[in-house]
């Protein structure tokens, strides 16, 4: 049985005498075992770790718009009122149960009216009771009047500067007649005469 000559040394402890055509096989076998085992201590190459490069995007800031705020609006002041104002007659009454005047009453009022050349179109009659404002200078600054009646005290504005009963006088030249009301004067001969000789030169 034929064995390789590399098998035989393990058997064998004495010298061993090769023929020539093994001693190329032999040289062979070490020159493969000491080039594994050379390329078994190389050093391993590692492949380098490269570090994750910093991004070069450039991320453009964010501008965040606010919703604009409206600043409330105040609704114009308004009255609830009898008449046209054409000439800017502004007559005040006060009436705490009825949006103007009782039908006696205001007959009473635009029969005096016709007489002096006025129509109801021509005067604005504002129930103070009902008024959304009592302050003079917001009823001055809506009617614009050039003459003013006032019938009864109940009936004159806030803050409306002093005025003398049954005088014809002028308030920031506005042509003023402070006298009784209606409720007063009806039944009153007195009362009737004095408003009405005031009232026919007015």
């Amino acid at each position: 049985m034929d064995m390789q000559a590399e098998h035989l040394s393990y058997f064998l402890q004495e010298d061993l005498f090769l023929l020539q055509s093994d001693k190329s096989l032999y040289q062979n076998i070490n020159l493969n075992e000491q080039a594994n085992d050379a390329a078994n201590t190389q050093p391993v190459a590692q492949n380098p770790v490269n570090a994750p490069e910093a991004s070069n995007v450039t991320v453009a800031p964010q501008t965040i718009t606010l919703p604009a705020t409206s600043t409330p609006v105040t609704p114009a002041l308004t009255f609830n009122y009898l008449g046209g104002n054409q000439k800017n007659f502004l007559i005040l009454v006060c009436y705490t149960d009825i949006d103007h005047m009782p039908a006696e009453h205001l007959n009473a009022l635009t029969g005096t009216l016709t007489r002096i050349n006025y129509m109801q179109d021509d005067v604005a009659i504002l129930n103070m009771a009902k008024a959304n404002s009592k302050l003079w200078t917001d009823i001055s600054h809506f009617f614009k009047p050039e003459k003013l009646l006032i019938l009864g005290k109940n009936a004159l504005p806030a803050a409306m500067p002093a005025l003398n009963p049954n005088e014809i006088q002028h308030t920031a030249q506005v042509k003023t007649l402070y006298t009784f009301g209606f409720g007063n004067m009806l039944g009153n001969k007195d009362y009737t005469r004095i408003f009405w000789n005031l009232i026919k030169t007015f």
